[in-house]
């Protein structure tokens, strides 16, 4: 059994539970991008070690090798992948619209 591999995904499971309840509970949400951008990578990742996991914690519980084939989506990989790329570019577009730099001089 690996047991890294579970840690490991049990740790980004309660990141992003802790990034989310932060997004909502923010009190000065001067960039909510960290927290945004900070769950989808976390989901992604969370994506590609699942199918280890999976393994690992099937291997463990004794279920058969047929049940242990994964097939993957990347379609949701790309979605994935898709959202950070939206969440930073809307870093770049709000700290543009916002910043306090003038050139008045």
């Amino acid at each position: 059994m690996e047991i890294p591999n579970i840690i490991t995904f049990f740790l980004m499971s309660m990141g992003v539970v802790i990034a989310i309840v932060r997004f909502y509970d923010y009190e000065d949400n001067t960039s909510p991008w960290n927290f945004v951008a900070a769950v989808f990578f976390d989901l992604f990742l969370m994506s590609q070690l699942w199918p280890m996991t999976k393994m690992s914690l099937q291997a463990f519980l004794g279920f058969d090798k047929a049940s242990m084939t994964f097939s993957t989506n990347i379609v949701v990989s790309l979605a994935l992948v898709g959202i950070i790329v939206f969440v930073q570019m809307w870093e770049v577009t709000r700290s543009a619209l916002y910043s306090c730099d003038t050139d008045d001089e």
